[in-house]
């Protein structure tokens, strides 16, 4: 994103793979910080959804073929002719990455300069003590994120809607995030970390 925000050409060229309901979102960007965070996150979305679809047999489009607007909820929705797949996009200062997936998906990206840290602002107690401890404030919160977008909302202002619990077995980069509720109680992910 670095060279969209020193390049004005390459930002120019950028926006206008942009579609519709993405342009009246772009114009409501009150920062060029915000201005590249959002291109370059439908970008990397749209990028994302054309793979997706090439991964399910589906006809490549170009990128001005597909948009990406705003469910109700706030989430990411692809718009194209033909099959539609689920999008979750992620932006950080410097980082713009995208997830799509024939089912509902969730990513996220903190960068070094994320406010996010260790305190009871983000996690509760025994997450501090196992899950921010093992992996750190950024990774446990990435993996929060990234399920909460997963049912279509993120998190919803509320960080505590989501918990950390150690895994069963050997793993030492894995953890499971309980989400919501099910018919027989939480439903839970598991969740690797890579640095």
């Amino acid at each position: 994103m670095r060279k969209l925000v020193s390049h004005p050409a390459a930002m120019a060229s950028a926006e206008a793979l942009l579609c519709g309901e993405e342009e009246d979102l772009l114009s409501r960007a009150q920062t060029s910080k915000r201005r590249v965070q959002f291109v370059g996150g439908r970008l990397a979305g749209k990028a994302a959804v054309v793979l997706c679809r090439v991964a399910v047999g589906e006809a490549v489009l170009r990128l001005e073929e597909i948009e990406i607007g705003r469910a109700e909820t706030g989430a990411p929705q692809v718009r194209c002719v033909g099959y539609r797949p689920a999008v979750s996009i992620s932006h950080s200062l410097q980082w713009a990455v995208a997830l799509s997936a024939p089912v509902p998906c969730g990513i996220d990206v903190e960068d070094e300069l994320s406010r996010v840290r260790a305190s009871d602002d983000y996690f509760d107690r025994l997450e501090l003590g196992h899950t921010v401890r093992d992996f750190g404030a950024r990774c446990a919160w990435t993996a929060k994120e990234a399920v909460a977008k997963i049912g279509g909302r993120g998190l919803d202002h509320n960080p505590h809607s989501i918990r950390m619990v150690p895994a069963d077995g050997p793993s030492s980069n894995t953890c499971r995030v309980l989400a919501g509720a099910g018919a027989s109680g939480p439903v839970a992910f598991a969740v690797a970390f890579s640095s």
